[in-house]
């Protein structure tokens, strides 16, 4: 689901990513699991969403919900020959 935020307007990607975390999909009895996933998500916070500070990949470089929408190629493939 996580990887679904490329395609959220740029506007609404930390308020899609704090939602995604409350989801009941995610809540475990086992707390291995609950270990596992907020591991996870300190990473995930980390490296593409910068909430606690910044980013190592700010969401300007990540987002593609410009040019999904406007059909621009998301590769280079196209000028390959």
């Amino acid at each position: 689901m996580f990887n679904a935020l490329e395609f959220v307007p740029p506007r609404h990607v930390q308020k899609t990513f704090q939602d995604l975390q409350t989801f009941d999909f995610f809540v475990s009895e086992d707390e291995n699991w609950d270990d596992d996933f907020r591991e996870f998500l300190d990473y995930f916070d980390r490296t593409w969403m910068g909430s606690t500070g910044k980013a190592i990949l700010t969401s300007y470089k990540w987002n593609g919900f410009e040019a999904f929408r406007d059909g621009l190629p998301k590769t280079s493939n196209n000028v390959d020959g």
